[in-house]
């Protein structure tokens, strides 16, 4: 599962995944890596500035395993776009 955060200005966003304490299959998954994966490549492409990866987060009720990276970027507009990508690796939006 996914969670987002998009800025209301400047270009620094982020986004939590982490495995779901119910559901089906495709809530619980992370997506950390695949998550990670994508923003390097945006790095390398030059649309994100950097991004830092938190997984030090601790468990809530509701997600274990939690991942938390923050994006920056130039703009606001970038960092909306980049998290709308990111947010496509969801499993529960995308194969639910």
């Amino acid at each position: 599962m996914i969670q987002i955060s998009k800025p209301l200005t400047g270009g620094t966003g982020s986004v939590t995944t982490g495995e779901w304490e119910s559901g089906n299959d495709l809530d619980t998954a992370s997506q950390a890596s695949a998550i990670e994966d994508v923003l390097d490549a945006l790095v390398t492409a030059g649309i994100v500035s950097s991004h830092v990866k938190d997984d030090s987060l601790s468990d809530t009720t509701k997600m274990s395993n939690r991942t938390s990276f923050t994006i920056l970027t130039a703009r606001k507009e970038a960092v909306d776009h980049v998290i709308d990508v990111v947010n496509l690796l969801d499993n529960k939006k995308v194969m639910g």
